[in-house]
């Protein structure tokens, strides 16, 4: 099941709290006594809102990483975001792993081969190719605007 898309682990979990729900409510149909407890705040945790600066892509951690991240932040969310060369936005929305070659001048971010219009981008290990971006200002498909030599930032 790992990695997993964030829609599918809400889809997951969406399940159970049916399931948990309906079994709450059988059971205060049957007049059964409900066992609740007190939260520990000190063994509870906590997660923070996103901001636009969450969503960007750090080329400089390896390419599994990355599409965890990719994953993690994708749709209900809005998306991984990265840069062509420090200038346009973008939104990567689905992406695979693609297995590593020697690169004497590892420079994370840039694309280094394209397969099939899909640009093949090294990370710090790893590559990551990726299959499906978008333009962040109108949703636009990004990939047919895509030259060869660019730098994700």
């Amino acid at each position: 099941i790992y990695p997993i898309k964030v829609i599918n682990a809400i889809n997951i979990i969406s399940e159970l709290y049916c399931k948990i729900v309906i079994k709450l409510l059988s059971e205060i149909k049957l007049n059964v006594n409900l066992i609740a407890f007190t939260q520990n705040h000190k063994l509870a945790s906590y997660s923070l809102w996103r901001d636009d600066s969450d969503y960007l892509i750090n080329w400089k951690l390896d390419s599994e990483s990355i599409l965890n991240f990719i994953y993690s932040v994708g749709y209900p969310f809005l998306g991984a975001s990265t840069r062509i060369n420090g200038d346009i936005k973008i939104r990567v929305l689905d992406a695979v792993l693609v297995p590593d070659v020697q690169i004497i001048n590892r420079d994370c971010g840039k694309i280094i081969f394209k397969e099939n219009n899909f640009p093949i981008v090294v990370c710090e290990k790893g590559l990551i190719k990726l299959t499906k971006i978008v333009f962040d200002s109108n949703g636009e498909d990004a990939l047919p605007h895509l030259n060869f030599r660019i730098k994700f930032s």
